[in-house]
C-alpha cells in the first residue's frame, strides 16, 4: 500500500446519504470530517468513495478498502465581503 493510500482526508465532503444522525443536512449536504483511516468500513459507518469523491454510509460491513471519515459538522456556504487595497486618486 501507498504512503498516498495513508494521506488524512480532514476537509468538507459533500454526502450521498440524506440522512446523518442527529444533523440536519438534507441529501447534497456537505460536511466538515474527520479523518480516521483506511480500511473495511463497518456497518453504519461514513468512507469516502468515487472519481468526484463523495462521502457515502456503509448499509452493511464492506469487505473492499477505504478512506473512512466522520461527519463532524454541517458546513454552510456563505458570501463574504472583505477590504482589499485601499483606491487612490
Amino acid at each position: 500500500m501507498s504512503s498516498e493510500m495513508n494521506k488524512p482526508f480532514n476537509g468538507t465532503y459533500r454526502f450521498v446519504d440524506s440522512v446523518i444522525e442527529n444533523k440536519r443536512g438534507k441529501h447534497g449536504s456537505v460536511y466538515f470530517c474527520e479523518y480516521i483511516g483506511f480500511r473495511c468500513p463497518k456497518a453504519g459507518e461514513y468512507y469516502l468513495s468515487g472519481a468526484i469523491v463523495e462521502g457515502y454510509r456503509a448499509g452493511c460491513d464492506m469487505t473492499s478498502e477505504y478512506h473512512i471519515i466522520k461527519p463532524t459538522h454541517l458546513a454552510e456556504q456563505r458570501m463574504v465581503w472583505q477590504k482589499t487595497d485601499r483606491i487612490t486618486r
